[in-house]
Parts: C-alpha cells; sequence; structure tokens
C-alpha cells in the first residue's frame, strides 16, 4: 500500500517537468508590464504634487506681490522635463484674492506600451494682504 502511495506521488511530479517554466514565462510579461505601469504611475503622481504645489507657492506669492503669481509657480516646475506648462491668473490683488490655475502637459514613456501625453492641472487662492 506504501508502494503504491509513493509511486502516485512521484509520477504525478514526474508527469509536468517543464509546466513551472511555462506558466513562469506566461505570467513574467504582465509581471514587467505591472511594474513599469506603478514606476510610471508613481512618477506622474509626484508631478502632479509638484504642480499642486507650485500652484499654491504661485498663489501665495500673487498675494504678496502684485503679479507675481504666475512667474513663481512657472519657476517651480520648470525643472520637470519634457513639459508643457500654461499658468493664468484670473484674479489679481489689492483687496481682493489672488488666485493661479496652472496646467501641465507632458509625454510620458512607458516601456513596451509607447508614449502617453498626460494633463496635469492645479488651481489656488490666497488672500491679498493689501
Amino acid at each position: 500500500m506504501n508502494a503504491r502511495r509513493t509511486l502516485g506521488r512521484e509520477t504525478r511530479h514526474r508527469a509536468d517537468p517543464g509546466l513551472a517554466a511555462v506558466e513562469f514565462a506566461l505570467v513574467l510579461p504582465v509581471l514587467v508590464i505591472l511594474l513599469f505601469g506603478m514606476v510610471v504611475a508613481g512618477t506622474v503622481y509626484v508631478d502632479h504634487l509638484r504642480v499642486q504645489s507650485a500652484a499654491h507657492d504661485g498663489a501665495r506669492a500673487g498675494a504678496l506681490v502684485a503679479g507675481q503669481g504666475c512667474t513663481t509657480a512657472l519657476q517651480r516646475i520648470a525643472s520637470i522635463s519634457g513639459a508643457t506648462a500654461t499658468c493664468t491668473t484670473p484674479a489679481t490683488c489689492p483687496g481682493g484674492t489672488s488666485s493661479v490655475d496652472l496646467r501641465l502637459t507632458e509625454t510620458v514613456s512607458i516601456p513596451i506600451l509607447g508614449s502617453r501625453i498626460v494633463h496635469l492641472g492645479a488651481s489656488s487662492e490666497f488672500q491679498c494682504l493689501a
């Protein structure tokens, strides 16, 4: 009886000697695409946070010195490579609010899938100190 159990186990393992390699070959491309996707999504998210921070800094600078909002915001995001930025200040000081509307368009390269265009934007508003 023990001989049959042992024999059954051995034949079960011997029946598919290359199965693990085939399964790995099928799953590997999916895992690689997921890995690249997570890295690219992370970099796009960091760029989004930088755009939000730049809009905030620009609105604050515009509240302190009239007309400085877009200049400050565009300086903050100048280091993002391959991006095109536009900035508008719909409201200006004194006595009101300083608003900055910042838009960024960048091309992101995703290995295997190619390049994609990503649009990021942020708005911020501060009370003027006049």
